[in-house]
């Protein structure tokens, strides 16, 4: 049983340094703002930063990184804050305190959000002290609230789940940030786990306050996120295939896929195939025995197969309606009964097309999205179509045309490279890691 609000209250991976933007400090003083990061890794991860130092250098201006969750209070926040003698004072949201602490007496006056003593919230007043010190000459200084931006990230090179914190007291970067992290997650359908990022340092003129109350411009090295160029050529290739009628313009490289009309042969396991989407029936996986491998291909048949799938308004318990489809990206199980279905789909329709040339450019994708890894490649291949099948030599015409209707790749005009779709690419992932688990094994990195 887990200890409430101590064993059951987050996810998290373990820290291991932070990204800087300026120079250490000089006594009270904020360091110098750089042109470049500056990196510092805890003094026990010498490995993490010898690895950093040989693949970026003593000054880098991009870093690559990775977010480890979609939530993105998980891994940004942003708050005014206030700080004395290394503790932490005052927290607000620029509305009300979250925190505050009495530095006269020691006492937390608000916690959570609420005064401990009225049990409302407290206002929070831009320019107005929240504490006081005494300083090395024995003055009473007034405690004021900066902005501070937390960005958790992953640096891919590191091959550690641990993350460094990118750190910032800069509004400008503040507000960049929130704006570019929303946006990424607006236009990959709410999710940012895993985006290839580069974060860069751009200079750009910003004002800013003098001691004498004016402003001036100056330049300023802000932080910048920008998704990785390969991974927006997916996106935008995705995104252009989206707007497109479903399956009305055939793309000659992907190969001809059979029209929403057509009446010829049996249509009836294909109806859910032909509606645009990757949502072949569900059928292979439920009549598989024991559930781990598709019924041999010829001892249904696809008209039979869509009569058994739960698809109807009938076959719902209590005559409810049927369940609606799930929406992408699937879960590995989903996944894997989906393909299988697509498989016996096509099997059914007789694919007989030399497939040796989409087997080239699914086995390029799937090393590309696995970073090269072989062993990789093999176990997903495994837990698709089922064992025998890790390599593509062994894979059937109708389990090719199968795996590339769900790749559903796109050839880039300008480039002639290949692109998978983002979000079979986020699913072959997933079900990579479900195929490992499956046999209590670790994922074997990429």
């Amino acid at each position: 049983m887990p200890i409430k609000n101590l064993t059951n209250k987050n996810l998290a991976f373990p820290e291991i340094g932070q990204i800087r933007k300026g120079a250490p400090k000089q006594g009270n003083k904020p360091g110098k703002d750089l042109p470049y990061f500056r990196v510092v890794f805890d003094e026990a991860e010498t490995a993490a930063a010898a690895t950093f130092r040989k693949v970026y250098g003593e000054k880098p201006v991009e870093i690559n990184i990775l977010l480890p969750f979609n939530e993105l209070e998980r891994v940004w926040e942003a708050w005014l804050e206030a700080y004395t003698a290394g503790r932490m004072v005052a927290r607000a949201d620029g509305e009300k305190f979250i925190y505050l602490l009495d530095t006269e007496t020691g006492e937390v006056v608000v916690r959570n959000g609420v005064d401990v003593n009225t049990g409302q919230p407290r206002p929070y007043v831009e320019g107005q002290p929240v504490g006081y010190y005494t300083d090395k000459r024995g003055q009473r200084q007034p405690i004021y609230c900066k902005p501070v931006g937390r960005l958790k990230v992953v640096i891919p090179e590191l091959r550690r789940l641990a993350y460094l914190t990118v750190l910032t007291t800069s509004i400008h970067d503040i507000a960049n940030l929130d704006a570019q992290l929303n946006a990424l997650q607006r236009v990959n359908g709410g999710r940012i786990a895993g985006i290839p990022l580069v974060l860069r340092r751009r200079p750009k003129k910003v004002s800013v306050p003098k001691p004498n109350g004016q402003r001036v411009r100056m330049t300023k090295y802000l932080l910048s996120i920008e998704a990785d160029e390969r991974w927006v050529r997916q996106a935008v290739a995705a995104m252009e295939a989206a707007a497109r009628p479903a399956l009305a313009v055939e793309d000659e490289a992907v190969g001809a896929l059979p029209a929403g009309n057509d009446t010829t042969g049996d249509t009836t396991a294909g109806e859910d195939v032909l509606d645009g989407e990757f949502t072949p029936v569900e059928t292979a996986a439920e009549n598989a025995p024991n559930g781990d491998e598709a019924a041999p291909m010829g001892t249904e048949t696809a008209t039979n197969a869509a009569k058994s799938a739960p698809n109807s308004a009938e076959s719902a318990p209590n005559g409810d309606e049927a369940e609606t489809q799930p929406e992408r990206p699937y879960d590995p199980e989903t996944l894997q009964m989906r393909i299988r279905g697509l498989v016996q789909y096509w099997a059914s329709r007789g694919v007989t097309e030399d497939v040796d040339g989409k087997k080239g450019v699914l086995v390029k994708l799937l090393e590309t999205t696995f970073n090269g890894s072989k062993p990789a490649r093999y176990a997903l291949s495994a837990y698709l179509l089922g064992k025998g099948k890790e390599s593509t030599k062994a894979w059937t015409p109708a389990e090719t045309q199968a795996m590339w209707r769900w790749f559903a790749p796109t050839k880039d005009e300008e480039s002639g490279e290949w692109l998978p779709d983002p979000q079979a690419v986020q699913e072959a992932v997933k079900a990579y890691h479900a195929a490992l688990e499956a046999q209590g094994q670790q994922a074997i990195p990429f």
